[in-house]
């Protein structure tokens, strides 16, 4: 039997039909393909096909996969409908220095199957902690351990496979088993790590699955990269990319303000001077009708601190106590509300006030009809406030679970965000000054811009009046990078959130149509552990990654949102302007490098003038780095960038 005929025997993660491997089912990852074996006369051997079927409720979502070039360009954004249950797509790679990129989001609600010839060479790049595909049974995989160096082997149990046998590919009765613990979804964020011995030499590792279906499988301190067969190997290269920025003059609308969910309590004074660090500029707050019912004033002491500390905006969601979201007496909690509201008139001489019915009313009530009924009821209610009052409150609906997409709940297809607000608009017409959506699960940074795409579609549903202005106010009063208790600390506690946030930010302000976004929660909370600080175990607070970039976000985006176009995949980038200064805020998501050609139109009154340009960079060391020097200008500001990989930055133009 030859070599490659056993392989095809014992691997049962890929089929060996007629020169081919498949890759299945993947649920969230990337692959990294090496075409430098292709050649003109086999250039069809450079032909991958990827192929898709539901998973779970994949009728509801909207998916995007991306095809990059070994330079981070886009070569094709496959966009897979709520309607394409199953389907496939073939590309015809070209040779190319460096590697493409191809990547699956997660979460996926969609089994995908990429399969490929046998020359090309294929690793693929799991993602951390969460479950990143479902495998068959005695399915194989192999990697790669540097000489004399440690790394860290690690898996999560997601109801499928329950351990894994490693060992060093030439000695078949050596090696190590992890097996996966059962954690309670409490504990959604523990692992099981294993160490991988050293060797004085480079050696190549068998990972043998035990068990099928789901499995999450990754590589610590060391590429995160996996192959079918151990020839294939190989550590991606991060071609540096080139692209330009241009920045216009027209203004679009205001900067969205950019907050935080706040706890129904009082702070410790350490943690609110960090929130104060982080200058948030906005707030959500559960207030609790239950609470309320026996102390209307149970909030006042907690809402004037934070008013004090100069977030003079936010919105207010209604529920009951222990996290129950279906508010159904509207009698009851008109009455409260009627004894409530009117203690907001200390804090409504300055910004906006947001009033919310019901949390995620598509994931949580029985149906449309039962919450359209009791937001009527509600708001019928409401118009008996006295005029001062009243005036002061815009409801904000539907504070839905996911926008274009469902809810991850069954019969989701019925329950999109975007579908009930629709719905709701025409039956409650005038009483409506704001639409509202939750986001949640969108875990990979090159898909971020399925924000942006989010408050277009919400901008198209509400329309502008004759001034161009939005008729109703567009907010996002809760997101993160997971939901609930689903939660990584390789995302939550990492620089990774730092660029998520960033990257998420700058998408929704690009446009000038949002008016609010706020990031969930505030502190690290029991197992809800993704907040913007932690506590650590002397009881001090410190700002996490994602905390830091918060800061940088407030300092860098203010005023007005400029007209900003970029051409790079990997960087998203919003600009902004006062009266004496230029903002542009950026993330370079990327492994690589950016060469950038940036160009800054320029208002009259700085032309053909000497502006000071200082640029700084934010970094997972959260060392702001800053350089300055000053640009002569004409009608526009020409210059020419490197950015660093993976971080955050800004450039700041002063006359």
């Amino acid at each position: 039997m030859t070599y490659s005929k056993i392989i095809c025997f014992f691997v049962a993660w890929f089929t060996c039909a007629v020169n081919a491997l498949q890759w299945q089912w993947i649920r969230d990852g990337v692959w990294y393909i090496d075409t430098s074996s292709v050649t003109e006369s086999n250039k069809q051997q450079a032909q991958i096909t990827l192929s898709w079927q539901p998973a779970w409720e994949a009728s509801a979502h909207e998916e995007r996969v991306f095809l990059q070039d070994a330079e981070g360009n886009l070569i094709d954004e496959l966009v897979i409908n709520p309607g394409q249950f199953s389907g496939k797509k073939t590309w015809l790679l070209k040779p190319d220095k460096g590697h493409y990129r191809l990547e699956v989001p997660g979460y996926s609600y969609r089994r995908y199957r990429l399969e490929h010839a046998s020359t090309l060479k294929v690793v693929y790049q799991p993602v951390k902690h969460h479950f990143t595909a479902e495998v068959p049974a005695n399915a194989v995989l192999y990697f790669s351990v540097p000489a004399e160096q440690t790394i860290n082997l690690g898996g999560k149990y997601h109801g499928g496979v329950t351990a894994f046998k490693v060992n060093p590919v030439n000695q078949l009765n050596a090696g190590v088993q992890l097996k996966l613990s059962t954690f309670d979804i409490k504990n959604y964020w523990q692992n099981n790590l294993i160490p991988i011995e050293q060797s004085t030499q480079n050696q190549v590792w068998r990972l043998a699955f035990q068990g099928k279906g789901k499995a999450a499988f990754w590589l610590d301190t060391t590429d995160n990269i996996f192959a079918l067969r151990p020839e294939d190997l190989f550590v991606p290269k991060q071609l540096a990319g080139k692209g330009k920025i241009t920045v216009g003059v027209k203004k679009l609308g205001r900067v969205p303000m950019v907050g935080t969910s706040l706890p129904f309590l009082d702070p410790p004074s350490q943690a609110l001077s960090l929130l104060n660090e982080m200058q948030v500029k906005s707030a959500t707050y559960y207030t609790y009708i239950d609470v309320l019912k026996a102390k209307p004033l149970a909030d006042q002491s907690f809402r004037r601190t934070y008013f004090q500390q100069g977030i003079t905006s936010d919105l207010t969601l209604l529920a009951e106590t222990g996290r129950r979201a279906v508010l159904m007496d509207s009698k009851q909690i008109t009455e409260v509300l009627r004894s409530y509201l009117p203690s907001w008139q200390q804090y409504t001489q300055s910004g906006l006030h947001y009033l919310v019915l019901a949390d995620e009313p598509n994931l949580n009530y029985p149906s449309f009809t039962a919450f359209a009924n009791y937001a009527q009821q509600v708001i019928h209610g409401l118009k008996q406030l006295p005029a001062n009052v009243r005036e002061k409150i815009n409801i904000a609906i539907p504070a839905s679970a996911g926008w274009l997409n469902g809810p991850s709940r069954n019969q989701a297809s019925s329950r999109r965000g975007i579908n009930w607000a629709k719905q709701l608009l025409p039956l409650l017409g005038d009483d409506i000054h704001a639409l509202t959506w939750h986001r949640w699960l969108v875990r990979d940074l090159r898909a971020t811009r399925s924000y942006q795409q989010a408050v277009a579609a919400a901008a198209s549903l509400v329309g502008r009046n004759a001034k161009g202005t939005l008729q109703k106010h567009l907010l996002i009063d809760q997101t993160n990078i997971s939901s609930g208790l689903h939660l990584s600390v390789y995302e939550q506690d990492t620089f990774f959130a730092a660029l998520w946030w960033a990257s998420v930010v700058a998408n929704v302000a690009q446009s000038g149509d949002l008016t609010m976004i706020n990031w969930f929660k505030t502190a690290d909370d029991g197992p809800y552990r993704k907040g913007l600080m932690r506590k650590d175990a002397a009881g001090n607070w410190h700002l996490k990654p994602v905390g830091h970039a918060m800061k940088f976000i407030q300092a860098h985006l203010q005023g007005d949102i400029l007209t900003t176009k970029t051409s790079l995949f990997e960087v998203d980038v919003v600009a902004s302007t006062t009266e004496k200064v230029i903002h542009i805020l950026g993330v370079n998501k990327g492994d690589r490098q950016q060469r950038v050609d940036l160009r800054i139109d320029l208002p009259k009154l700085w032309q053909k003038q000497s502006l000071s340009v200082s640029k700084t960079v934010l970094a997972s060391d959260l060392q702001p780095q800053v350089s300055q020097k000053p640009h002569k200008a004409g009608k526009k500001l020409h210059f020419n960038w490197t950015i660093p990989n993976k971080s955050i930055f800004a450039i700041e133009i002063r006359q």
